[in-house]
């Protein structure tokens, strides 16, 4: 399974009207600015606030939280986890998004 945003849409859309999903009767989301990790990539987002990564394959990840703790294992597929983010890395295999938490939702 690959880090893919639209896989479930009720992570970016906290509000709908009606029954129904519709992307123009949504308020903003509680996640923004995605931003797509494939393999073979480092990425440090040190100090822009990233706060939540989607993981789509763990193999090969680690992640670098805010306070300077790696993380390397514990993190499963298919999962979100809200965590201040300073870098992340992935070897030959593996795959993320993270995100920026909107503040103007109460993030």
């Amino acid at each position: 399974m690959s880090a893919n945003p639209s896989q479930k849409e009720s992570w970016f859309a906290n509000y709908t009207t009606g029954s129904t999903y519709s992307a123009n009767s949504r308020e903003p989301g509680k996640y923004i600015d995605a931003l797509s990790v494939p393999a073979s990539t480092t990425v440090n987002v040190d100090g822009k606030g990233y706060g939540a990564i989607l993981v789509g394959n763990a193999s090969n990840l680690v992640v670098t939280a805010s306070n300077g703790t790696f993380i390397t294992s514990g993190l499963t597929a298919g999962n979100l986890y809200e965590i201040g983010i300073k870098q992340v890395e992935i070897g030959s295999t593996g795959n993320a998004t993270i995100f920026r938490l909107n503040n103007a939702n109460g993030g």
